[in-house]
């Protein structure tokens, strides 16, 4: 009924009128999914436009498993992470048996569900990240993607190999810990993804220092990997990634973002390897201080950079510091899990240290 006001109430179908067809329903989820994620992805804005597609669209509709995986994005960082690897799991097969293996809405879940996986991080973990991430670079050269979705399964199998090379000592189920190798090819693989890149979208685009920022933290564990060689050439590389990558997000974004945190880490490490364990403590506390700005991140990692540049000078400080660091991983991550077992490693060895005027 209208009343005398000759107005369709909301929601009210106009007697004779059609209502939308599948392609106009699709239309308007597009356009409303586009713009939730244009202000910031919000979780609930997403739950309700997740739920509205799935009634509207279906559950195995591309649209709403697309709304689905956003959501899921939103929420995986405030959840504990079995919750979210058994949500990208569930996702994952269902929108495999809903879209082709190289649609563009399940390669994005099947990454998502590696990142799950990766941050997990339990005994095992590091082999199967890098097993998922080179099967998706070959599933990716085989089957028809862009060059945009071949890139990024590149860049996520070289972030792997650093992770293997990085923690593999801290993992009993590792098949064989062969850092050098890892970072080898680590090493080739960003390269040239850094070469498609700039040629591609250029060399100023952010894309482009997306993958130069894995290579500078690929250079940086090299350095690690190479300990006692403080030859400030062979260091020369990885500080110059570092300073270029904090000039670019500032110009960027105008302020000091997470590219520029993970920059300030790579320098901090950087000059912990030369010996100038001051300007290294500089770097790592500040990152320390800012890493805080997010709280989706691992914060026990600039801690224990922190950690390791006070030991050359004030081991008593720097064990303060990595208990600090394993108390902030056991708060993120399951008991065994690589990076708990890291920080325990470290709170070890600094206790043995902390009498003496040098960690041994």
């Amino acid at each position: 009924m209208t009343g005398g006001t000759g107005r369709v109430p909301d929601g009210d179908p106009v007697a004779g009128a059609a209502g939308p067809t599948d392609a106009e329903l699709v239309a308007r989820f597009e356009a409303r999914l586009h713009t939730v994620l244009l202000h910031g992805a919000d979780p609930t804005r997403l739950a309700v436009l997740h739920r509205a597609a799935t009634e509207q669209l279906g559950e195995s509709a591309e649209l709403t498993l697309r709304a689905e995986c956003a959501l899921e994005r939103a929420s995986s960082p405030g959840r504990p992470v079995l919750d979210s690897l058994a949500a990208w799991l569930d996702l994952r097969e269902r929108a495999g048996a809903a879209l082709p293996e190289h649609h563009r809405t399940l390669l994005a879940i099947r990454r998502e569900y590696v990142h799950a996986l990766r941050r997990r991080g339990e005994p095992g973990d590091l082999d199967l990240v890098v097993q998922l991430r080179r099967d998706e670079v070959e599933l990716r050269r085989r089957r028809p993607v862009g060059a945009h979705q071949f890139g990024v399964a590149v860049a996520d199998h070289a972030a792997a190999l650093l992770d293997r090379a990085r923690y593999g000592a801290f993992d009993p189920h590792l098949k064989r810990h062969e850092p050098a190798a890892d970072l080898a090819e680590a090493h080739r693989l960003i390269r040239a993804e850094i070469e498609r890149r700039g040629s591609g979208y250029g060399a100023g685009h952010e894309v482009t220092w997306q993958a130069r920022l894995v290579l500078a933290e690929v250079l940086c564990a090299r350095l690690r990997l190479a300990a006692g060689d403080s030859d400030p050439a062979r260091a020369r590389p990885a500080l110059d990634e570092a300073d270029a990558i904090r000039r670019y997000d500032w110009w960027r974004h105008g302020r000091h973002g997470r590219a520029a945190l993970r920059a300030q880490l790579v320098r901090a490490e950087v000059l912990t390897a030369l010996g100038r364990a001051r300007p290294a403590e500089r770097e790592a506390r500040l990152a320390a201080v800012l890493a805080r700005r997010y709280p989706d991140l691992d914060l026990g990692r600039p801690l224990l950079v922190l950690a390791r540049a006070q030991a050359y000078r004030d081991p008593a400080g720097a064990l303060r510091t990595a208990r600090a660091a394993l108390r902030e991983r056991r708060l993120r991550y399951l008991p065994a899990t690589h990076r708990v077992v890291e920080a325990e490693r470290q709170v070890q060895s600094l206790s043995r240290s902390a009498g003496g005027a040098h960690p041994g």
